[in-house]
Parts: C-alpha cells; structure tokens; sequence
C-alpha cells in the first residue's frame, strides 16, 4: 500500500493512560490519526479492584477521515460532512508511516515532538512493553 503524507498535524498523548496519537494530513482533504491504543492489566486483590498495571500497546489504529457531502431527500441541499473509518494496521505498517512522516517531524517545529520519538520507539519493538 502507497503512504502518500502531504502534512503532519501532531502527536499527543491520550488522557486514557498513554495512547500515542499521530495525526497528519494526506491528500484530496484525507485526515489521519495513527494510534497506538495502551493496554493495562488490572491488579485485584481479594476479589477488589486495586489499579491498573501497563502492559504495553495493542495494535495500532489507523483512522481516516474523508471529507463528504451529506444530500438532505427532503430539500435536496447538500451539507459538508466528514465520513471516518478505522482499521486495524499493523506494527510494520505503523513503522512505513512513522517513518515518512520523519522528513515533515523535522521541519514543522511541533510541540510534542517527544511523542514522535516514543512512537518509533514503541512500533519498533511491536507495541511490547521495553525491559529497562
């Protein structure tokens, strides 16, 4: 598959316990967002829930966002609208887009470019957990 990337948007991280975000701009209006979903373990004692323990990432998410027009039946009049679909990617996928968005990383002085850099990190060893 062709990875066309025409801008990178920007990288954050989820307020869901650390789901890598990389969002970036194809061609013909198309969004993206490339995530990489944590996974935890909860930790019960004696049947009660304690916390969560991280384990590491799941497979990365690929979203697409496609610009749309929306024609009512009633009145015929078109309104603008954004179809989305997702799909599961896989790590070696995930490495060919982190790795064509590295060129547009460098020149678009973002603010979590830190995020990029774990990204990487994180595709290259398959989502596993990194034994410190």
């Amino acid at each position: 598959m062709i990875i066309l990337i025409k801008n990178v948007i920007g990288f954050d991280v989820c307020r869901d316990g650390g789901t890598l975000v990389a969002q970036y701009e194809g061609y013909r209006g198309r969004k993206y967002c490339l995530d990489f979903p944590v996974d935890h373990k909860a930790i019960v004692e004696d049947g009660k829930f304690i916390d969560l323990e991280f384990v590491g990432y799941k497979s990365p998410v690929l979203t697409t966002y496609k610009p749309d027009f929306y024609k009512s039946p009633v009145t015929g009049i078109e309104s603008p609208k954004t179809s989305e679909s997702k799909r599961d990617v896989s790590w070696s996928y995930a490495c060919k887009v982190l790795s064509k968005l590295k060129p547009l990383v460098a020149k678009a002085n973002l603010e979590r470019e830190d995020i990029y850099q774990k990204m990487v990190e994180v595709a290259g060893n398959g989502g596993a957990r990194k034994n410190s």
